[in-house]
């Protein structure tokens, strides 16, 4: 018995019927009458019920009980030729703060993975001195953060910095505001809903809100915009973030008097192979080149 064996068992199941699974594997349907007879006296059982003037064929006992072992064979069949391909691929690793991942460069992972399918790209989220810490310990391939640390085994590049902006639950209809300044200290402290993107945000917004009493602290982006469930609640992100939110939720976005920017950073580990054909550096270039094509209509300055 081999996996073309499986291959007809697996056809004739699949039409109830000789004459299209032998048209369906190119064959006669003499020659595939045959070869189910030679596989029937391999296993000692008859597997389907073949009776004159019956189109359709039915599973005998015999044949139910192999049908799920012919399902595991072909499977296991296709898992051992795929080995190969597998090991032909590239494996790339890339760790990001969630409000990168998931925002802004969500269309650039699509548009890498559709350009190079011999690269297996993994994305993850991860914090900032998490991320970095092991690119520098070779774990992560590429690194995307908010933060800026001091490790030896890494060099780090600017990819691009934003605004943080002010994005509210509107009452009913939501007005084009993103040019609208929005007064502080007319915000509801406990209206807020709190993430700290980075340090220096965290600092910015602990000197200007000292007081501070925020209605809800989430570390996870898309529970801040569900957690602003009343209207007038309100949250600081970043630019790419809120602009996403404006456009999917019943919020709008308003700026902020003398705002602080979010820097957003690339980093790779400098002991690793630096060649044109290394995926984190194809990487890199790719993304270096779609922030720049992209961060005007985002708002952001490479």
């Amino acid at each position: 018995m081999n996996s073309e064996d499986i291959k007809l068992f697996l056809a004739i199941y699949q039409n109830h019927n000789i004459s299209k699974a032998a048209a369906e594997l190119f064959l006669s349907q003499s020659t595939l009458s045959y070869k189910l007879s030679m596989l029937e006296t391999e296993l000692g059982a008859k597997l389907f019920n073949r009776q004159q003037g019956i189109r359709n064929l039915a599973l005998t006992n015999a044949g139910e009980e192999f049908l799920p072992i012919a399902l595991r064979f072909r499977d296991l069949d296709m898992a051992a030729r795929n080995i190969g391909n597998r090991l032909r691929k590239k494996h790339l690793l890339v760790s990001g703060v969630d409000s990168v991942n998931g925002y802004f460069l969500l269309d650039f992972y699509q548009e890498f993975v559709r350009s190079h399918p011999e690269i297996e790209l993994k994305v993850i989220n991860g914090y900032s001195s998490d991320i970095l810490n092991k690119v520098e310990q070779g774990i992560y391939d590429v690194g995307i953060s908010n933060d800026l640390y001091d490790l030896k085994s890494i060099q780090t590049k600017e990819l691009y910095s934003e605004e943080y902006v002010c994005l509210r639950r509107c009452d009913k209809t939501k007005e084009n505001n993103k040019s609208k300044i929005i007064e502080l200290e007319k915000l509801e402290p406990e209206k807020e809903v709190y993430q700290g993107f980075d340090i220096n945000f965290e600092r910015w917004h602990k000197n200007v809100f000292p007081r501070s009493c925020p209605r809800f602290v989430t570390e996870i982006v898309r529970m801040t915009v569900r957690l602003m469930d009343e209207p007038g609640c309100w949250s600081i992100m970043p630019y790419t973030v809120a602009s996403y939110y404006e456009e999917t939720q019943n919020c709008e976005i308003f700026k902020l008097q003398s705002p602080p920017r979010r820097t957003v950073y690339v980093a790779l580990n400098n002991n690793k192979d630096t060649s044109e054909t290394n995926p984190s550096v194809i990487f890199t270039k790719e993304l270096e080149r779609y922030i720049t094509n992209n961060v005007d209509a985002a708002h952001c300055v490479k």
